[in-house]
């Protein structure tokens, strides 16, 4: 009785310990793998070398790292400790399905690569059974799903847990008696499955933290980048992203479009009609401009830079190359009809543009051109 008892301790303390381990590392690996993943997916950036190196270290931190580690256990440990370390790979190699978009056909490729291999490796000698191939095929097809709904998934218990327990299941329940030289029994699985789950509950749990703190950020920064009124980015975050834009075009010889846009007689609009008008104008004439240019300029940025003043910005593309999408809009505005409580308004829009010169310093330069060639516009009859 005393040697079963003393057994079972060892067990239970061997799976704890395990246990522990496996959350503090996927804790903080979680925590560096979310902030790289951030850094370059979710902010403003261009597609600079720092970039493409974070992308890499992406791909070494979940494909890299997981296949590392598994190659290892399998030669220099066996038994519980084995187990554990496996988890842990699996883990690092289903970590970047946890997250949706940012990554590129050929990265998703490796990810997935990544993933089959290890299962192969582990299901040597049962893969080609027909159980073993539907549990990849529905492991995958999970995967893909996830991807589908990856919000709830996240955001809610019922969904997470369950999609992470059944791709620990169908791994583990559907190995050989003898794996990678461990020994499989029903409790090392099982055991398995729990430290994967709890892995995952972690990451869950950091990720719902992260989410409250983000969306909070995300709101606020709404606020300041975007103008409230129109939609269209604000002055704050256009004196950013301008001089970002500036900075890689001339640092890669690209081509750079600056337009200046203004709404004709908008102080009469105003006067005659109020400024409930003047508003209802500025905000259908943003839309109208916008559903534009993402119909031809996909890559140009709109920004509301004054009361009713506009920039627009073209990268990669010359003045000429811009023309045809600014008289589009300009003919758009043109033959539109505005209405304000039944009342017709007369709506024409005036545009200065100029190109990134050789000698342009910073941006001010360009953007001060397409003022002044705005104003020459208006000056010579507008619209």
């Amino acid at each position: 009785m005393g040697q079963f008892l003393a057994q079972n301790s060892n067990i239970i303390g061997t799976t704890i310990t395990n246990l522990i381990v496996a959350c503090f590392f996927s804790t903080g690996y979680i925590g560096y793998f979310h902030r790289l993943w951030t850094e370059i997916f979710s902010e403003f950036n261009e597609y600079t070398k720092s970039v493409v190196w974070k992308r890499i270290q992406l791909i070494i931190l979940g494909c890299g790292v997981g296949l590392y580690l598994h190659l290892t256990t399998r030669f220099y440990f066996h038994g519980s400790i084995a187990m554990a370390l496996e988890d842990i790979a699996l883990f690092l190699l289903v970590v970047p399905f946890m997250y949706k978009g940012g990554f590129n056909w050929f990265e998703r490729l490796i990810q997935v690569s990544a993933f089959v291999y290890v299962w192969i490796a582990h299901h040597g000698e049962n893969i080609n059974q027909i159980h073993v191939i539907f549990a990849l095929v529905l492991t995958l097809l999970i995967i893909a799903v996830g991807q589908l709904y990856h919000d709830e998934i996240i955001d809610d218990w019922k969904y997470g847990i369950p999609y992470v327990f059944f791709i620990a299941f169908f791994f583990w329940k559907t190995l050989p008696s003898i794996s990678m030289d461990v020994r499989m029994t029903n409790r090392i699985e099982w055991e398995a499955i729990l430290i994967f789950v709890a892995m995952n509950i972690t990451i869950m749990v950091f990720w719902l933290q992260s989410f409250k703190k983000t969306q909070r950020s995300q709101q606020l920064e709404q606020l300041a980048d975007y103008d409230s009124l129109t939609g269209a980015k604000s002055y704050t975050l256009f004196q950013q992203e301008a001089k970002a834009l500036f900075k890689t075009a001339k640092a890669q010889h690209r081509d750079l479009a600056v337009v200046e846009m203004d709404i004709d007689r908008f102080k009469q609009i105003n006067d005659f009609y109020g400024h409930s008008a003047g508003n209802q104008v500025l905000i259908e004439v943003t839309a109208t401009i916008q559903n534009i240019l993402e119909r031809l300029a996909e890559d140009a940025e709109m920004y509301r830079t004054g009361g009713e003043e506009f920039t627009i910005v073209f990268p990669h593309k010359t003045i000429e190359q811009a023309l045809p999408t600014l008289r589009e809009c300009w003919s758009v505005i043109n033959r539109s009809e505005f209405f304000y409580q039944g009342n017709p308004i007369d709506v024409s829009i005036s545009m200065g543009g100029t190109d990134l010169s050789a000698a342009d310093t910073n941006f001010e330069e360009p953007y001060n051109r397409a003022d002044q060639y705005l104003y020459m516009s208006k000056r010579n009859g507008r619209n």
